[in-house]
């Protein structure tokens, strides 16, 4: 099957006998081919031969009952009584919003926190940038995979100028020593005089 256009739309004919008759490639076609159709990326509309009624959603959904019944679990069940109570335009708008606001809500929250990673020090959305960010925060803590090249030389960096620092103090902590060695002894030596 070669890859879909963005203008690759599938007209269908379903026929009583549940037969379904590809338009465009001139051939009957069975519900596990048109199956193969969506996953492949396709469009289809699917037509009844006798009322000429657009029965797309209806096939659809029998795809799904009959061949990725694990799909339907993302329905509580509570939905779908009220999908069998309300009448057919309310379930449609309650679908369309239910589920607009979800894919919103879910990109407004990946995009949140992309934004955290960035601000935190993390360019992109690795698979190891949440573990180097516990890390970063959490010293010492080596579950998970280790940290990407860029932290570890941002760790090293680090330490390195540590060490600096360390060393720094400790010069003028001797000075200090020393200054206070010194004074001692001229106070000694002044009060002997």
């Amino acid at each position: 099957m070669n890859p879909p256009s963005e203008s690759e739309f599938f007209e269908i004919k379903k026929y009583p006998n549940r037969r379904y008759y590809n338009m465009n490639r001139s051939r009957h076609e069975t519900l596990e081919d048109l199956l193969e159709l969506v996953r492949a990326g396709h469009r289809i509309r699917v037509v009844d031969s006798k009322t000429g009624q657009d029965i797309t959603n209806v096939v659809l959904t029998q795809i799904i009952l009959e061949h990725d019944p694990p799909k339907l679990d993302i329905f509580p069940a509570s939905l779908l009584h009220q999908a069998i109570q309300a009448n057919q335009q309310m379930v449609r708008k309650f679908v369309e919003t239910y589920f607009a606001q979800a894919v919103d809500a879910f990109s407004q929250s990946r995009r949140s926190f992309e934004e955290f990673l960035k601000k935190s020090g993390f360019s992109s959305l690795t698979p190891n940038a949440p573990f180097d960010w516990v890390r970063m925060l959490f010293p010492g803590m080596g579950n998970g995979p280790g940290p990407t090249q860029g932290a570890a030389v941002n760790e090293e960096e680090a330490v390195r100028m540590l060490r600096e620092q360390v060393a720094q103090l400790s010069e003028e902590l001797a000075a200090l020593r020393q200054g206070s060695a010194g004074g001692a002894k001229k106070r000694a030596g002044r009060k002997k005089g």
